[in-house]
């Protein structure tokens, strides 16, 4: 019990040996406490992307900045890893709210690392004593519970204890072993959702997408279970799977006559930064002979902004395999335009934000028009997503955008062979 040596923060022994003893004091003199857990968002791929050096480098300054903005009063604490504690006397409930908005503002000026300037932000779990907790033990369960939630919500935000959030952390492990069981179990499936041409309707590329076909309550849409694969780490053998299936599929395609399409896979944040991303992209070609011009990977702009150089090395040792490289959502994250002409993509992909009104939104439509000049001005492929009725697709068309998808074509059907005309699709048998 004593001091974390990182951050010479107290550590967890001493934390509680000074919550129980402020308990203590808290019930002769009918007071309350409340304690806060705090955990730094996405800071694996902080770890990950800029080397564990710098991980502890920001560690230190943050609980350099926590020791600032809380009082005299209060204890800062590390618990563990990325996650803080602290413990402060309150009147209100109010006092707590207080201390957790400082502790969030105090996170959000950029930390700087290896010469970059680097912007994390804080998932927060509140409780108080004595309604959420009568010991340490009980109140840190409870503040983990709080934390996992606000992370689930986006970070960079607070929440408070409820009693309701123990059975739902106990239903989100429940999911998590339910994940690994669809994988051991061959669960997954995948459908593929086309691009078309708008200007001859032809199918010029396809994208995979993952549901999975769970034997009790049927199909479950990626919304539900990916952010838990994101957070336990799963995402990294689902996204393998998912490129393993996609490249074998489009192979198999191929193989029965169909004219060759380029088949766009997802790609997390954890994969982009794997160290054997590359020796999985060739091993996945190679079991299925497929050629590399076939697969395409797609990642958001906002995996690649905490180290742009070697978010940038990474990207040209796919382009040099012959795969393609899409940005997808794009104008919905936060990279700077200066980046864009140095990174080595093939297509850019147009949000569904910026298609679904189109045809009503001048703000929207200019939008739009201003990424498919770009994408032309850069020879970039642009592909906008989203479009669901006959407007949206003569607003694309007219304005030079080179692929379509959305309902208006089709809504993604599971392993149907592309035809070369869109409206002449139908569902053909499965090679599998």
């Amino acid at each position: 019990m004593g001091h974390d040596p990182l951050t010479g923060l107290p550590d967890r022994g001493l934390l509680s040996d000074r919550v129980g003893q402020s308990i203590f004091n808290a019930k002769r003199a009918s007071k309350s406490i409340a304690m806060l857990v705090m955990g730094i968002d996405r800071f694996t791929i902080i770890n990950e992307g800029l080397g564990y050096a710098a991980g502890d480098q920001l560690l230190k300054e943050f609980g350099e900045r926590l020791s600032k903005v809380v009082r005299q009063s209060d204890t800062a604490a590390r618990l563990d890893g990325d996650k803080f504690a602290v413990m402060t006397p309150i009147s209100a409930i109010d006092d707590s709210v207080i201390v957790a908005e400082k502790v969030l503002k105090g996170m959000r000026q950029a930390f700087h690392l290896k010469g970059e300037d680097i912007f994390a932000t804080l998932s927060v779990g509140l409780s108080i004593f004595p309604t959420d907790g009568k010991d340490f033990d009980e109140l840190l369960k409870g503040l983990l519970s709080a934390m996992s939630f606000a992370k689930q919500a986006g970070g960079d935000q607070y929440r408070f204890f409820a009693s309701d959030m123990n059975t739902k952390a106990k239903n989100r492990l429940e999911l998590e072993k339910r994940i690994r069981g669809a994988l051991a179990n061959n669960e997954f499936v995948l459908f593929y959702q086309p691009k078309v041409n708008p200007k001859n309707n032809q199918v010029r590329g396809g994208e995979a997408l993952i549901r999975w076909m769970d034997p009790v309550r049927g199909m479950i849409g990626p919304g539900e279970f990916i952010p838990v694969a994101e957070e336990t780490g799963l995402i990294v053998d689902i996204g393998t799977w998912v490129m393993k299936e996609a490249c074998r599929q489009t192979k198999a395609w191929q193989d029965m006559g169909y004219e060759p399409i380029k088949m766009s896979v997802n790609v997390s944040a954890h994969q982009f930064r794997a160290k054997d991303l590359i020796d999985k992209v060739v091993a996945n070609l190679s079991s299925c002979g497929l050629d590399a011009k076939w697969l395409e990977l797609e990642i958001t702009e906002s995996m690649l902004m905490n180290d742009i150089d070697a978010a940038i090395a990474r990207m040209q040792k796919v382009r040099d395999l012959g795969c393609g490289l899409s940005i997808d959502d794009f104008g919905t994250g936060y990279s700077s335009l200066s980046y864009l002409g140095r990174f080595p993509i093939t297509t850019l992909k147009i949000d569904r934000a910026f298609v679904r009104d189109v045809q009503e939104n001048s703000n929207t439509a200019e939008i739009a028009r201003a990424i498919i000049g770009l994408s032309r001005g850069l020879n970039l492929e642009v592909v906008a997503e989203g479009a669901e009725i006959l407007e949206h697709v003569d607003f694309l068309r007219d304005n030079g955008c080179d692929s379509i998808q959305g309902f208006y074509y089709s809504k993604p059907p599971q392993r149907q062979g592309f035809r070369k005309n869109a409206s002449q699709a139908r569902r053909v048998k499965s090679c599998v």
